[in-house]
């Protein structure tokens, strides 16, 4: 993790399609409120790439969520945190 931070995104996954909103949760990029803006903007970002896709297993979901997150933080924050992705529910 180093200086860098950790994003966690959770994602809800049902019958191969994400349901719901992804929640992301961030630690030591940003602080107080823009902690708060940025975790939200990066659960939009999420939804908005992955809404209508099927995937075949939570694994992929999870895959997918992490590189969208990734692509997002590093082209418009130039930010490389960890970053986690647990998809729960049927797939």
């Amino acid at each position: 993790m180093g200086s860098g931070g950790v994003v966690s995104i959770s994602l809800s996954v049902d019958s191969g399609r994400l349901q719901g909103f992804p929640r992301a949760l961030s630690r030591g990029i940003w602080d107080g409120a823009e902690r708060d803006r940025m975790e939200r903007r990066i659960a939009q970002h999420v939804r908005n790439r992955l809404k209508g896709r099927r995937f075949t297993d939570s694994q992929e979901a999870e895959q997918a969520a992490i590189e969208v997150a990734r692509q997002f933080l590093v082209q418009n924050h130039r930010k490389r945190p960890l970053i986690i992705a647990d998809a729960n529910g049927e797939s």
